[in-house]
């Protein structure tokens, strides 16, 4: 999104807001909501962002294809009530983040938990078994954003006392 926003303050789009954004921003995602979408979830701030720019939100919507030449994105949408529905969707440009997944040497390793990430203690990042092993991290079992930022955020967990 930084380059798209800088393209729109270039282009003198202010102030910025829904009525300004110069295009339709959706988010698709495969989690069933908001609060399961961990990005949204615990960073308040992003959730101003997708109100300034009139971002569409849309939980429950697995990408299953794309046509190309089309210009069309194809989801399985999944319903409240488990059903689920296809949906297309046109679009002029797409970014597309595949399911994350921990690498196979960690998912094979004893570390893991039965998701296959890195089985860690969220408020100190230590290992649940292994009291000798800290980790942090893409790879790690904890709830935030697998990011760059989440890794950020959790250095804090790091320090001496």
């Amino acid at each position: 999104m930084p380059d798209a926003r800088f393209a729109w303050r270039t282009a003198a789009v202010r102030p910025l807001r829904a009525e300004t954004v110069p295009c339709t921003i959706r988010r698709c995602s495969s989690s069933a909501q908001a609060q399961s979408c961990l990005a949204f979830a615990y960073v308040p701030a992003l959730m101003e962002y997708v109100g300034a720019y009139g971002i569409d939100l849309r939980f429950g919507h697995t990408l299953k294809r794309i046509d190309g030449p089309r210009r069309r994105a194809i989801f399985e949408r999944t319903l409240p009530d488990g059903s689920r529905e296809t949906v297309e969707t046109d679009f002029d440009m797409i970014h597309v983040v595949p399911p994350q997944t921990a690498p196979d040497f960690v998912s094979a390793s004893p570390l893991a938990d039965v998701a296959g990430w890195i089985d860690v203690d969220p408020g100190t990042l230590r290992h649940k078994r292994y009291e000798h092993i800290y980790a942090l991290g893409d790879a790690t079992s904890t709830t935030n954003a697998k990011s760059d930022g989440g890794c950020r955020a959790q250095t804090g967990a790091c320090r001496r006392p």
